[in-house]
């Protein structure tokens, strides 16, 4: 993580990702958000979300997309219905009194154990928000799809 290093509560920032991501892909119409998934599927990192921090600072966020794990073929609806799941997860999380469970690195970047499971043509898939700051007053907001194998139950 940067140097500058900024503190925002888990459960802020969770709620902040999820407000944002409900207005971007379900509140605005359905060509804006079309438009938002065709950057993010190419690669591009997009303007997503500005937070003020406790510091008196702002944070600015951008938003990408890692699809390396999806099985199956991804398009515009699999992605919102993929992250509708993790949405209404996040949301339930926030519903209740518990922290989320954040994964973090050495660097300090952050991955909310919050998935979203998806099913398509048989093949299961997991959705998963993180967060690396990039510099001071900069991070990416990444949602990515992981390998399901690591949500697998084995049977007692």
């Amino acid at each position: 993580m940067a140097q500058n290093q900024l503190s925002i509560p888990p459960r802020k920032l969770v709620s902040a990702i999820l407000e944002n991501l409900n207005i971007q892909f379900f509140a605005d119409t359905r060509a804006d958000s079309k438009l938002l998934y065709k950057a993010i599927i190419n690669k591009e990192q997009v303007p997503f979300m500005h937070m003020a921090v406790r510091s008196g600072g702002e944070v600015h966020c951008n938003l990408t997309l890692d699809c390396s794990c999806y099985a199956g073929k991804l398009n515009f609806g699999k992605f919102r219905q993929s992250l509708a799941t993790m949405m209404l997860a996040m949301s339930n999380l926030l519903d209740t009194d518990q922290e989320p469970n954040i994964l973090s690195s050495k660097e300090g970047d952050m991955l909310f154990n919050i998935p979203g499971v998806f099913e398509d043509d048989g093949n299961t898939n997991v959705l998963v928000c993180g967060m690396a700051q990039t510099a001071a007053g900069k991070a990416n907001i990444t949602l990515m799809f992981l390998d399901p194998s690591q949500y697998q139950t084995t049977p007692s």
